[in-house]
């Protein structure tokens, strides 16, 4: 039974430059902020990069850990992985919908909602535009206890590339990373039963943590614009700098 996933970097051409790169400094940036997420690191195995990582569902003794990422806690179709505005409009936020089931199975439904509001505000802040309902998932325990998996498949792709910008989810009506501001996380956070200060709270400490984090935990070479990218999104939306 495996106990690391492997995943070699592109071949040239196929994809963003420094994409495994970057993706071990974002785990490594939450991991420093202190959010709850998956142990990487960069090797090299015949001349080519790839990131290797500690699988969470395992345990020290190999155990297979119960795990469903949120297309198959909410039965959607893995090709559904990404929330359309369609969507949003006819159910309701599709975050909200995965915050009701379950929160309601969690030890503390309160810290279920704060771990799932931090992890969002992570990768709004470090421009992931590729979290969509395949890159987050839940834990579940033999009693049927739920709790968020760490985070995991994070990256700053739209700051290696601008293209990629979208949210995954709907974000109190918003899909453009370059678009959500504190405001929106909170209300989002709100609809799904968190008080307005908790989320508040919540968030800014996120932004706090995780500006300190970015900065001081060097970017690979040939990635400095992402440091750049970031400041400059950060000042256009007006978020919390400590």
């Amino acid at each position: 039974m495996s106990s690391h996933i492997i995943k070699p970097e592109p071949l040239s051409g196929a994809a963003m430059p420094h994409l495994i790169q970057t993706e071990h400094w974002a785990m490594s940036v939450a991991d420093a902020a202190g959010l709850s997420a998956a142990q990487t690191r960069v090797e090299i195995f015949d001349g080519r990069s790839a990131l290797v990582v500690a699988r969470y569902d395992r345990t020290s003794d190999g155990e297979r850990l119960h795990q469903e990422d949120f297309c198959q806690a909410l039965g959607l179709d893995p090709d559904a992985k990404y929330e359309s505005t369609s969507e949003y409009e006819r159910l309701g936020s599709r975050l909200r919908r995965l915050a009701s089931v379950a929160a309601d199975r969690a030890i503390d439904p309160q810290t279920f909602r704060v771990d799932l509001l931090s992890a969002v505000t992570f990768n709004v802040i470090v421009g992931n535009g590729d979290a969509h309902s395949k890159n987050y998932s839940l834990l579940l325990s033999r009693r049927g206890e739920v709790s968020l998996a760490p985070l995991y498949d994070s990256a700053p792709v739209m700051y290696l590339d601008s293209r990629f910008r979208g949210t995954g989810h709907v974000i109190n009506g918003r899909t453009g990373i370059d678009t959500v501001d504190e405001a929106d996380l909170v209300a989002e956070a709100r609809s799904w039963g968190l008080a307005p200060r908790v989320a508040q709270n919540t968030v800014r400490s996120v932004m706090a943590k995780v500006w300190d984090a970015a900065h001081s935990i060097a970017l690979p070479p040939g990635a400095e614009q992402v440091s750049d990218r970031l400041e400059t999104l950060w000042v256009r939306r007006q978020w919390t700098v400590p």
